[in-house]
Parts: structure tokens; C-alpha cells; sequence
């Protein structure tokens, strides 16, 4: 039994890999638009980054935040942003698939739909939030061996509990029809608040940060782990991680059961 589940995952992990693979080929048949997309994506950080500089050259904390808390908190979220859109951009286009039918070519494939369909491609622009992250870490970040294996880790499960989350919203199309203005929506939100120092949110706004739009858990929970290494901060953005991926892949298998095939037939030969 366990030996034909091992056989599965990487069966699996080895489509995905190839799928992957595909869409990078693909993005690079047009290179100049790849490099444009990157270098605007960069600059689009970069920009939104100095007005977070020039607040904080005005007043030197925000309820304990200051600009070294900022500099790991878009190192952490863009690059976990950005790993989440370049291997399941399609996740944010879940929910047009669903209302126009096209999940029936996935369906109709002997693997997983809910990957395959949010794999299928990849952002390019979100290989910039990679670069960005990347260079805030290394070259604005004072860090040593611990500080840069726990960064790596946070990276990843920010880019799992973004691709559990877009996809939740996605999924939602199943039963309400249009879900693509809850989904644009939903994405903004959890960006937007999580670009923010956390402690200026308080009462019910911070309850909403950790549950319904978890911006709280790749902002806050990974920056105070990055700063004060703890086994049951860890341990709490590990258990979410695995509770909102679990309730994802659940929601869409739930919503599948319900789906209605359209007039759209789409099988790729």
C-alpha cells in the first residue's frame, strides 16, 4: 500500500516537473515580452518598496514594526508569491475554467485535475517577485545559516497556503456560477493586507487576517519566526499550511462531484 502511494506521488511530481518544464519552454519563445514582464514586475516592487523607506525615514517604529521587519516581510511574501504563480499560475484562473466549461479536458485525463489545471501555466511576471525577494534577502537582510534555511522554508509555505487559498476561491465557482470577481478580489485582499505591518490591525480586522483572508500566516506568523526562531511558531504556520492545502484539495473534489459539463468539450489531441 504504501509502496503504490510512493509510486503515485512521483508519478505525479514527474508530470508535473514535465508540465512545468513545457510552460517555462513556452514563456521563453518570447523573450522579450519574459524579460519586460520580469523587469516591470521588479520595478512595480521596487517602487511600492521606497514608500515603505520614506515612511519609515518619518517615523522609526509602527507599534514595534520598523524597516528591518518590512525588508522581511517582502522578501518572504514575494518570493513566496512568486514561487506559488511560476508552477501554479493557473490557479487565479481557476474559477473562469470552471464557468466555462473547460474543466472537462482535465477531467478527462488520468491525473490529478485540481494540479494539473492550476499547473497548466505560469505567471511570468511572478519570476520578478522571485528576483526581488531574493535580492531583499541577501543584500539587505543581515542573516547567517539558521536565519536563511528558516527563510527558505516560510518561502514555501507561503507559496503553498497562496496556491491553497487562490484555488479555494477558484473552486467556489462550482456552486455559485461567477466566482472570477470573488477571486480577483480575494487575491487583492490577501496581498494587499499582507504587505502591511500586522500590528496595526487589531480586534475583528485581525481575526479576519487569520481566518477568512489569512494574510496573518505569510506575514506576521514568518517574520516573528524569522526574528525570534521558535519550535511553535513553526509548528503553527506548519499545521495551517496543511489544514488550508487539505481543505483546498477537498473543496475541489467536493465541487467536481457537483460540476456540470458545459457545451465545451475541449480534449487536446
Amino acid at each position: 500500500m504504501e509502496d503504490n502511494v510512493m509510486q503515485g506521488f512521483k508519478q505525479e511530481l514527474n508530470f508535473l516537473t514535465h508540465v512545468w518544464k513545457l510552460n517555462f519552454l513556452s514563456a521563453m519563445e518570447y523573450r522579450v515580452n519574459f524579460i519586460i514582464q520580469i523587469v516591470m514586475m521588479i520595478l512595480n516592487n521596487a517602487l511600492y518598496f521606497i514608500f515603505w523607506i520614506i515612511f519609515f525615514e518619518t517615523f522609526t517604529a509602527v507599534n514595534g514594526w520598523d524597516l528591518s521587519n518590512m525588508l522581511l516581510l517582502f522578501s518572504i511574501v514575494t518570493t513566496g508569491a512568486g514561487i506559488a504563480f511560476i508552477f501554479f499560475g493557473n490557479a487565479t484562473r481557476l474559477s473562469s475554467l470552471i464557468e466555462d466549461g473547460q474543466m472537462d479536458y482535465y477531467i478527462t485525463l488520468p491525473k490529478n485535475p485540481l494540479f494539473y489545471s492550476i499547473s497548466s501555466r505560469t505567471s511570468i511576471s511572478a519570476v520578478g517577485d522571485v528576483i526581488f525577494g531574493v535580492f531583499i534577502f541577501f543584500f539587505l537582510i543581515e542573516f547567517n545559516a539558521h536565519k536563511l534555511i528558516l527563510w527558505v522554508i516560510c518561502s514555501i509555505l507561503v507559496a503553498a497556503i497562496l496556491t491553497a487559498y487562490v484555488s479555494i476561491l477558484g473552486t467556489m465557482a462550482f456552486w455559485t456560477g461567477r466566482a472570477q470577481v470573488l477571486s480577483e478580489q480575494g487575491i487583492n485582499a490577501i496581498m494587499t493586507f499582507a504587505m502591511y505591518p500586522s500590528s496595526i490591525f487589531n480586534g475583528y480586522t485581525r481575526l479576519i487576517l487569520f481566518t477568512v483572508i489569512p494574510a496573518g500566516f505569510i506575514s506576521e506568523v514568518p517574520v516573528s519566526l524569522l526574528n525570534e526562531p521558535n519550535l511553535i511558531s513553526l509548528s503553527i504556520l506548519c499545521v495551517f499550511t496543511v489544514i488550508i492545502c487539505s481543505f483546498s484539495y477537498w473543496l475541489f473534489g467536493r465541487g467536481l462531484k457537483n460540476y456540470e459539463s458545459g457545451n465545451l468539450l475541449n480534449i487536446n489531441m
